[in-house]
This record gives C-alpha cells, sequence and structure tokens, in this order.
C-alpha cells in the first residue's frame, strides 16, 4: 500500500473534498481512520483541517506567513511557532489516510467556525470531529466555550459525524447510565 498524496498548506480556497476532518495533537486516531473511511468509501477525498487555538498567524514585509504564540510568556522554546506540531500532525494525517486522497491545511482562530469555513469552501458532505475529551475539565472548557460539534450541527448546513473516543479512553457504557 502506498502513502496517500498529501498537500499541506494554510490556504484552501481552490481545493474540494468531499469530507472535512478537525485534527488536533493527541487526538484519537480513531477520528482520523473513521474520516478516512468515510472518504474512501463515497470514492472521494480528505481536507484535514489543523485549527491552531495557541498561535496566531501574521505576514511579515516579504509576505512570508509566520506563526505566533497567543502567550507572551510562553515563547523561546524550540517549536514556538508550532511548526513541529504541523509537522507531527501531517505525519498522522498521511498514515491515517492511506490510499484516500487528502489535504492538510493548518489555520488558527476558532474551530468550529474554522472547521465551517473550510467546509463551506471546499463544498465538502460532511464534517468529521471528535467527541470531546472526557472529565471535569472538559466539561467546563465546553460551558465556556462550547462543544465544536454542537456548535457546528447549529451553525452550518452540513450533516456532522462525530467519532466517540476509543473505548480504551472510556468507561463501560452501561457502567455511566
Amino acid at each position: 500500500m502506498s502513502s496517500s498524496p498529501i498537500h499541506t498548506s494554510t490556504d484552501h480556497r481552490d481545493l474540494r473534498s468531499d469530507v472535512v476532518v478537525g485534527v488536533l495533537p493527541g487526538q484519537s486516531p480513531r477520528v482520523l481512520r473513521e474520516a478516512a473511511a468515510l472518504a474512501h468509501d463515497l470514492d472521494g477525498s480528505l481536507l484535514a483541517v489543523h485549527v491552531d487555538t495557541t498561535r496566531y498567524r501574521r505576514r511579515g514585509p516579504d509576505g512570508e506567513e509566520n506563526w505566533f504564540s497567543i502567550d507572551p510568556d510562553g515563547g523561546g522554546g524550540e517549536d514556538d511557532d508550532g511548526s513541529q506540531e504541523r509537522t507531527d500532525l501531517d505525519d498522522l494525517v498521511r498514515a491515517a489516510a492511506g490510499e484516500v486522497p487528502v489535504t492538510t491545511v493548518h489555520v488558527t482562530g476558532d474551530p468550529a467556525r474554522e472547521l465551517a469555513a473550510a467546509a463551506e469552501r471546499v463544498d465538502a458532505r460532511v464534517v468529521v470531529v471528535g467527541a470531546g475529551a472526557g472529565g471535569w475539565r472538559a466539561a467546563m472548557g465546553e460551558v465556556f466555550s462550547g462543544s465544536v460539534a454542537v456548535r457546528l450541527a447549529h451553525h452550518q448546513r452540513r450533516p456532522v459525524l462525530v467519532v466517540p473516543r476509543d473505548d480504551d479512553d472510556t468507561q463501560d457504557v452501561a457502567a455511566r447510565w
């Protein structure tokens, strides 16, 4: 099995894709596998969108786009601009996509808004996201910022597929009910 073609970009205006998937560092690989399987079943392509909420982008005078941490005290590390994180995500996407044609884009901003905009630009048939992390911290985060999946379902017109967390990441379902 050869690896799928991959294109990495921050610009996705001229692309067309059947499935848009949100990707995050540390996310369960199941999300990408399910999105790739869906794209394969649709005989289509996959657009993997990484929305970095910890950085912002700015064009320099030379026209080159630079990434900066939003935390003024967070600088100084080797991966301050997130380039290694983006490369690692590209590798994960490539591995999960298999034979499915895939493009990755890296953007900054609000995840629900950016995923909806990407799906609109590429005229996607479906948006795939992973279920939020469990635990009280994640629950509190959703109270203040809202669930990406719920916001997508309420504020854009495409179907949203929410991939549950891996069984290894969850308690016995019967015990929770």
